[in-house]
């Protein structure tokens, strides 16, 4: 056979293979007859077809014949192909093979007129066919990004395949929902064999155009990927994620799976672009879809946050973590609703807050994340959500960054959150769990963050205790302040200075910090000391507003029974109140330096304070207003005279509100204060024999220091608040036959004598005037055992005013008051007595002043100072005595005229130098 003819048989051949493939998709045969067609010559056809353009790549006619044959071929078998059949693999794998040339990583090679043609093909079956494809889309998409690195003449039809190569995203909308999801799958299963482009790209390569309209949809929101880091992206994460964008309307087919390895990139990939870029993608998708679809975002809301929000908790790259909630803190500020993933976000942010990272290191991130603590707080405040479980999360959010490390402020920013939610949301459980947090971050080692917790602490129950019901104070007061106080004095138990706790505290201090500290506090056990002194600072304020609702409440239980067993049985606050009276002695009891002296001070405080609330008055405030006729006498405000109108000077002092209701108080509860107030009264004795005992440790040679002396003028001036709570019953001279009274003045006595300072010193200790002021409001009130005090200390000033001697300032002040006293009015008599003791100077004061009708100031006084003398004779005796009281008598009379002189002498010069003042 000539050769001509051998060609022709070829070309008949060829064409009968041709016609053949195209009968296959004409023919009207069922879909089982074109199988069987087909399988018979499926082969051969196959494989004769390759041949053909191997072997003729530049023959136009030869390679538009075949693969005329071979897109009917492959459209007829896709459309009736079933899942488990090679056939479709086989001729999607031959179709790519011949788009994609043996050089392909020869990037300065040409493509071949056979190659063009079969992209040409491989296109046109993606839009026909493209749901006949199934679960061989990984063999396409391996060809498409390979194809989207090879670089192109520019020629027309080249340009071509560039435009289709990135429509592929809007082939996707037209896909069905389960090609879809192959699709997706495809994409992600490549992408993590194929995470990043050949670094050899170039610009004008076949996939440009797809990247740069991956920038474009990217520059729509804020993103973190430079334009010219996209190209070094594979193709498989910028396709996936155009094709996303394309179909957000049905996100729930597939938007979990695309989600998840976009948030698997950006947690664990080793290239920082890579991780960038899927942080934007994943952004991207979020706000779009939340925008999208406003009446299924609560059904979106977890699927897109669970795996963002995991993304953040568990990479370790910093810079992953950081740009993650740089993220989700721009979500939340566009104003997007996410409150059914509240509890995702807030554990995400609970976890950053407890994370070991460095300080250095992890610093920012924990900023941003409570950036982002802060914006979900407004929106609770605003509308608090219903489920309790995540008010739960909140709260446990707002702790952890309260414990975090990272920065002072962040720690005390939160405390305030949390004393904000308890104030929003007041109902029981949400204010226990509160308390409870802020119990437990009391013994925190950093003395801000607990003072602050300890001060939030005391306010939040000072705010809301009035809607707290008895078992909600037993739980606070048992559970959480005793708990408090108990820690805070355990941590505070090792010696002042101890070098190991030293030591300790600064290795733990940044640098940043590292500030010059006061001496009061340049130690560990100091600055618990401070914390111990605000926790009883906030235990006067709990017991000053609530001591009656307190009261009340622990009685509640027992108004069926009797008044006896009420009185007998002990409950949960009568075990409260022993308890801070033992913590408040003990701490007042303290002897040593300056380091314990506010330590002393708040417990000398809550001590006076524990006996206003439990007397039968009541607390009541002895703040003074600045009025008419008042003077600041030796550095304090003090009342020159009595004002004819009470309204003239006004008392800011408060009185707790069941003070107005006395006449209305159940007996019991009057019973049970008045049990309460013997308690308190009996530690403030053992506060005084306390001080008894030590007292010539407190003196020493004679000098008080200024520490002691401190703590004795916050006893004085305890005392005196006291005395207005309790002078109209508990230490009235009708109350038990004025025992407790007669007690009272000692302690006072005692403090004016321990309190003594340099006996050449011109004025009294400040310590010894308000004791002074207060023995003399009670003897002007009918203290016959305070105006005894008084004259037991002047009264040679008064018997011996016109002899020189050598008297302190205390003896001098003390006779002026006795002066002061004896001169209120003309209506002033001295009257003498002899008794077996020795001689009693009757002394009969004002009774407008005492404030009864038939109260008489009676003070035993010795008239020559001396010791007793032993009995003589009756009638030496009389005689001796006449005589004496005669003496005593007329030096009291006429000291009286001189004062009485001295008054007539002052109000005239007052009057001449008002006339004087008038020209002026």
């Amino acid at each position: 056979m000539s050769e001509y003819d051998l060609g022709g048989t070829v070309w008949i051949a060829m064409n009968c293979i041709f016609l053949s493939c195209r009968y296959f998709q004409t023919c009207n045969l069922n879909e089982e007859a074109k199988l069987q067609l087909i399988g018979g010559g499926f082969g051969p056809s196959l494989v004769v077809i390759q041949h053909l353009l191997r072997r003729c790549p530049v023959s136009e006619v030869v390679c538009r014949s075949s693969l005329s044959a071979y897109l009917c071929l492959s459209r007829t078998l896709l459309s009736i192909e079933r899942d488990g059949d090679s056939k479709r693999e086989v001729i999607l794998a031959t179709l790519c093979k011949l788009i994609v040339p043996l050089w392909f990583d020869d990037h300065s090679r040409k493509l071949l007129m056979s190659n063009i043609m079969a992209m040409t093909l491989l296109f046109e079956v993606l839009y026909y066919n493209a749901n006949d494809i199934s679960a061989d889309w990984v063999i396409v998409l391996k060809c498409l990004s390979k194809l989207s690195e090879l670089t192109h003449s520019g020629s027309n039809p080249e340009k071509n395949i560039e435009f289709n190569l990135s429509r592929i995203g809007r082939l996707s909308a037209f896909l069905n929902d389960m090609t879809l999801k192959h699709l997706v799958s495809a994409f992600i299963h490549l992408s993590l064999s194929d995470d990043r482009r050949s670094s050899s790209a170039h610009s004008n390569s076949f996939g440009r155009t797809i990247y740069e309209n991956a920038v474009g949809k990217l520059q729509t929101t804020r993103f973190v990927t430079k334009p010219d880091e996209v190209q070094n992206i594979s193709f498989p994460l910028v396709a996936l994620f155009l094709i996303s964008v394309e179909n957000y309307g049905r996100f729930e087919c597939f938007g979990e799976s695309v989600i998840r390895h976009y948030s698997s990139q950006a947690s664990k990939n080793k290239s920082s672009v890579v991780r960038n870029f899927a942080f934007d993608v994943v952004s991207h998708s979020i706000v779009s879809v939340l925008t999208l679809d406003a009446e299924s975002k609560e059904m979106h809301q977890k699927l897109l946050m669970e795996p963002f929000c995991g993304t953040i908790q568990t990479t370790n790259y910093i810079d992953a973590a950081e740009i993650g909630l740089n993220k989700l803190k721009q979500i939340l500020e566009d104003g997007h609703d996410l409150s059914a993933a509240w509890p995702l976000i807030m554990s995400t942010l609970t976890t950053v807050a407890n994370s070991s990272h460095g300080v250095d290191d992890w610093g920012l991130c924990c900023s941003t994340a409570f950036a982002c603590l802060k914006l979900m707080v407004d929106d609770f405040l605003n509308d608090p959500p219903e489920q309790e479980f995540t008010r739960v999360e909140l709260l446990n959010c707002c702790g952890a960054f309260c414990s975090s490390r990272f920065d002072i402020n962040t720690s005390l920013t939160a405390i305030g959150m949390l004393w904000s939610i308890a104030d929003q949301d007041s109902s029981s459980s949400s204010v226990d769990y509160v308390l409870s947090k802020l119990a437990h971050l009391a013994a925190d080692d950093r003395v801000e963050v607990r003072n602050c917790v300890v001060n939030t602490l005391f306010s939040c129950i000072v705010g809301l205790g009035h809607s707290f019901n008895a078992m909600q104070w037993q739980e606070i007061l048992t559970n959480t302040i005793f708990a408090v106080l108990d820690q805070v004095k355990d941590q505070g138990s090792t010696p002042i200075n101890s070098p190991q706790r030293n030591s300790l505290h600064e290795s733990k201090v940044s640098d940043r910090y590292k500030v010059s500290v006061h001496h009061s506090r340049d130690s560990i056990s100091k600055q618990w000391a401070t914390t111990q002194v605000l926790t009883l600072r906030g235990i006067e304020r709990v017991l000053r507003h609530f001591f009656d609702q307190l009261l009340h409440n622990s009685t509640k239980a027992s108004k069926s029974q009797n008044l006896h067993s009420i009185l007998d049985e002990k409950n949960w606050f009568d075990e409260a109140w022993y308890r801070i009276l033992d913590q408040c002695l003990t701490c007042s009891r303290l002897l040593g330096g300056r380091e314990y002296l506010d330590l002393r001070l708040a417990g000398v405080d809550l001590l006076i304070l524990c006996c206003q609330t439990a007397s039968y008055r009541g607390f009541v405030a002895a703040d003074v207003r600045v009025g008419t006729n008042m003077q600041v006498v030796n550095g304090a405000l003090r009342s020159v005279r009595s004002t004819s109108s009470g309204s003239s000077v006004v008392s800011s002092g408060t009185r707790s509100p069941k003070v107005m209701d006395i006449e209305h108080i159940e007996p019991a509860l009057m019973e049970k204060r008045s049990m309460l107030f013997e308690h308190a009264f009996d530690c403030l004795l053992q506060l005084k024999a306390f001080l008894k005992e030590h007292e010539t440790d407190i003196r020493g040679d004679g000098y008080v220091d200024s520490v002691h002396i401190q703590v004795l003028t916050r006893i004085g001036q305890g005392l005196a608040q006291l005395y207005e709570s309790c002078k109209g019953n508990e230490l009235s001279l009708d109350h038990q036959g004025g025992e407790k009274e007669a007690k009272f003045v000692h302690f006072v006595s005692l403090i004016l004598s321990m309190a003594r300072g340099n006996q050449r010193s011109k004025f009294l200790t400040q310590a010894q005037r308000p004791c002074l002021d207060l023995l003399k409001t009670m003897s002007v009130n009918g203290s016959s055992c305070a105006f005894e005090v008084i004259v037991s200390i002047g009264s040679k000033i008064v018997l011996n005013q016109n002899q020189e001697s050598d008297y302190d300032i205390l003896q001098v002040e003390a006779g002026k008051m006795i002066s002061e006293i004896c001169s209120n009015t003309n209506n002033v008599s001295v009257r003498m007595e002899r008794t077996p003791h020795g001689v009693v100077v009757a002394v009969d004061l004002p009774r407008s002043a005492l404030g009864a009708d038939d109260e008489n100031a009676i003070v035993e006084k010795d008239a020559n100072n001396m010791e007793q003398d032993k009995v003589q004779p009756a009638k030496q005796e009389k005689d001796s005595d006449i005589i004496q009281l005669k003496e005593i008598n007329a030096a009291l009379m006429r000291q009286v005229e001189k004062l009485q002189a001295q008054k007539e002498k002052l109000e005239q010069q007052v009057a001449v130098l008002s006339e004087g003042t008038a020209y002026i």
